[in-house]
């Protein structure tokens, strides 16, 4: 992990905490949306868990807020490309309708929801820096089934040159924190204040800590049962090769219970590049 001095907006503990003032979330829901969201309280929640019972997988999002036109937005830091991440926004959008539809409640009475990746590549190769999609009829491309979701994908590394003034600062911004222009008033410097502000808090300051070392705790656990496990195979073979065989065997299945152990805590992206496994199988785990 990074040392918490060295955090950025772009790193997932850092932006879950700064899109927990609601200011500064509305702000850039604003931004990416286009337009201005309802003045009245936003409620906006870190880290928040889902899990139904009509299925054994949950998703923790990184960011969620409700607003009082009966919207609900779930806004997601991807740093890393995966092949798999338009059918997770699909299942993410899924789930947030279970979470929102309680017994007793009529179908009309389902929020709106918009999902958002914030991507830090392109994710469809086409260099815009939005990709905006809902349902519409292939037959008649004037017609939308308006069921009420969009699911956004940010592209921070897009073609700025047709981006709105706005989106092309926040996308310079996400890129480029360090340049930021001083007391400007702009959404960037103020998401900028926040990341400070956060840097000096000793209660962030020690939840990071405290998240660090519970992520090293159980990679030792893990690597320790996955060392005694391939020794104890390998004794069993009485061949070198056996030992050397059972010894990847049982490190590689470690790394995998480990892997799950961690994924309540940080996300598949960064489980994959600490402990060495390809992304796709950490993401099978979290399926299990």
């Amino acid at each position: 992990m990074k040392c918490f001095e060295d955090l950025t907006f772009c790193d997932d503990f850092m932006f879950c905490k700064v899109m927990s003032n609601p200011e500064l979330c509305r702000g850039v829901l604003t931004v990416i949306l286009g337009r201005k969201i309802a003045e009245a309280k936003l409620v906006v929640s870190a880290q928040e868990s889902i899990r139904n019972a009509y299925t054994a997988k949950g998703v923790r999002l990184d960011v969620m807020a409700d607003d009082e036109s009966h919207t609900r937005y779930n806004v997601e830091l991807q740093v890393q490309k995966i092949r798999a991440l338009p059918k997770r926004a699909r299942y993410y959008s899924g789930q947030m309708d279970l979470d929102l539809l309680r017994q007793g409640m009529e179908y009309e009475d389902l929020p709106d929801t918009i999902v958002i990746f914030l991507c830090m590549f392109d994710p469809f190769g086409r260099s815009r820096c939005l990709y905006t999609f809902q349902r519409q009829c292939q037959e008649d491309t004037d017609l939308y089934l308006e069921e009420g979701t969009k699911i956004i994908f940010v592209n921070a590394v897009g073609n700025t040159k047709e981006a709105n003034p706005l989106l092309r600062e926040f996308i310079t911004y996400l890129n480029q924190p360090e340049q930021i222009q001083e007391n400007d008033g702009t959404l960037a410097w103020r998401l900028e204040q926040e990341v400070r502000k956060v840097k000096k808090d000793y209660q962030s300051r020690e939840a990071y800590m405290k998240l660090e070392l519970m992520m090293r705790d159980r990679e030792r656990e893990g690597f320790a049962r996955g060392e005694e496990s391939g020794f104890a195979r390998g004794e069993e073979s009485g061949f070198a090769r056996g030992e050397q065989s059972g010894f990847k065997r049982g490190e590689r299945s470690e790394r995998l219970k480990n892997a799950k152990s961690l994924l309540d805590l940080i996300k598949p992206e960064e489980i994959a590049s600490r402990l060495g496994l390809p992304l796709e199988e950490v993401l099978q785990l979290s399926k299990k």
